[in-house]
């Protein structure tokens, strides 16, 4: 057998304490390396540690607290390891020695390095000594996988069904956050149309997890206090403070006493510099997530990043990035989009949002906001759209949640009045409305065809809007003859 390259207990160890250092990266040593990667006892015994203790229940809470671990490791490399005393060091001052994300990734393609170039050496060992030609074609093979980098570059993470269920015993279900609507470690979509009021509600519902009290009654809250970003293109100072606050004289008193885990975050201009504001406000997010420990994100709203969201390649990309994050970090969080204005007449669906079903589709949970027509001035209401967690839609066509907009001291929010059908709340035409609005179809229809007239059905309704669909497009063609 060929020997280890003499870095390579250095580069495992490395890899190790840094992860001490941060335990939710232990999360991603496990995506992305195995036990047997780690040839060192030593570090076989950090491993097994830890792994043991994230499989456990609360597992990394139980690794972020230095007690437990260390005790582990004690007993399993004894006081007077050297890799004990380096592992202590890691737990004792956090991030000591490799302090920013990219040294740890940094050690990491050091490490696989490391192990690609000793895979081919024991490949090429064995290649020597077989005699047997269809062995000698399967290490070639291998060979090949390795120098194409096939191997190392998967980002595919495998493991056998009892393995995951393995993982997952002893772990809590998914916690409310605001009831069905926004459950803990999952990425949530609200959409409304303009002025109906989604700020006001994601306020109440990012207080909710950084008070870990519920906002209403019939939304509860079941997780402890958490600390919670907002991120706010929407607002500026005097308009968020004017919301939370009392007036006398045209002057703000009695603000509302935040808590110390809800955290605003605005755009600083002088730090914007030209080019793709998406991108770098991301970026932003991630690092200000990592450093701060924030395990909810509240982002008012998507449109702010992206100037194409409602095209489906931007629309996928920008969801991509929020679902990712949510998933590598383990935290909640809630995106705020816009969708063009719905008709009166028409419940909501997913297709009424910006960016249509490609926004939808990379979101756990999509929930919006829609009019209530008999109350329009102070009234909303509340619909699910798509569940993941949660079980069954709690907040469907037929069981919408009908909320008013309230303001009885220092806080403006959405007070719960009752559940009511959509089709009730919904303003129904009279004849002359009805005309009108099949008037505008037809125009929309005949212009739509006119500009692209070798176009399908279904081609013409995409185009027309999310009000139409391949039939009604065909009956207003064949009444005007075309």
């Amino acid at each position: 057998m060929p020997t280890i390259l003499s870095d390579y207990q250095n580069a495992e160890h490395c890899v190790l304490c840094s992860a001490l250092e941060k335990p939710t990266r232990f999360r991603e040593l496990r995506r992305e390396f195995s036990r047997s990667d780690f040839r060192d006892e030593a570090s076989r015994a950090i491993w097994d540690a830890s792994m043991g203790l994230l499989d456990g229940p609360d597992g990394l809470e139980k690794l972020k607290v230095e007690a437990p671990l260390t005790f582990a490791l004690e007993d399993a490399l004894g006081r007077s390891s050297p890799v004990f005393l380096a592992a202590l060091d890691a737990l004792e001052t956090p991030r000591a020695r490799l302090r920013e994300d990219s040294d740890w990734k940094e050690w990491k393609d050091r490490l696989r390095e490391i192990l690609r170039r000793h895979r081919q050496a024991v490949l090429k060992d064995q290649l020597g000594k077989s005699t047997d030609p269809t062995e000698c074609t399967a290490i070639i093979g291998k060979l090949k996988e390795i120098e194409t980098g096939r191997q190392i570059n998967s980002v595919l993470a495998l493991e056998s069904a009892a393995e995951t269920m393995n993982r997952a015993r002893g772990a809590q279900v998914a916690l409310r956050i605001a009831g069905s609507l926004v459950m803990e470690g999952e990425h949530t979509l609200l959409f409304a149309d303009t002025n109906l009021g989604k700020s006001i509600l994601a306020t109440q519902i990012a207080l909710a997890f950084a008070s870990g009290k519920s906002f209403s009654p019939q939304f509860e809250t079941e997780t402890a206090p958490k600390k919670v970003l907002y991120v706010d293109f929407e607002l500026g100072l005097h308009q968020f403070a004017g919301r939370y606050a009392e007036v006398d004289d045209k002057t703000l008193i009695n603000p509302f006493p935040f808590p110390a885990e809800f955290v605003r975050a605005e755009i600083d201009p002088e730090k914007l510099p030209p080019g793709d504001t998406g991108s770098l406000v991301m970026k932003s997010i991630n690092a200000e997530v990592r450093e701060h420990g924030f395990e909810g994100v509240v982002v008012d709203n998507i449109t702010w990043l992206s100037d194409d969201t409602e095209k489906g390649d931007a629309a996928s990309a920008l969801m991509k990035s929020f679902h990712c994050l949510a998933r590598e970090l383990e935290i909640t969080i809630l995106t705020l989009a816009h969708t063009p204005k719905v008709p009166t007449h028409v419940p909501i669906t997913i297709n009424h949002l910006a960016g249509s079903k490609r926004l939808a589709n990379f979101a756990d949970s999509v929930f919006a906001i829609g009019r209530d027509w008999q109350n329009p001035d102070s009234h909303v209401y509340l619909k699910q759209l798509k569940v993941r967690s949660a079980g069954a839609l709690e907040y469907g066509a037929d069981n919408v949640a009908v909320m008013e907009r309230v303001k009885p001291g220092n806080f403006l929010g959405f007070e719960f009045r009752h559940f009511a059908s959509e089709d009730d709340i919904c303003r129904r035409e009279g004849d002359r409305e009805r005309e009108e609005r099949q008037e505008r179809e037809k125009s929309r229809v005949l212009a739509v065809k006119r500009e692209n007239p070798d176009a399908s059905l279904r081609e013409v309704a995409r185009l027309a809007g999310p009000e139409f669909n391949h039939m009604k497009v065909n009956r207003i063609l064949e009444h005007c003859n075309v």
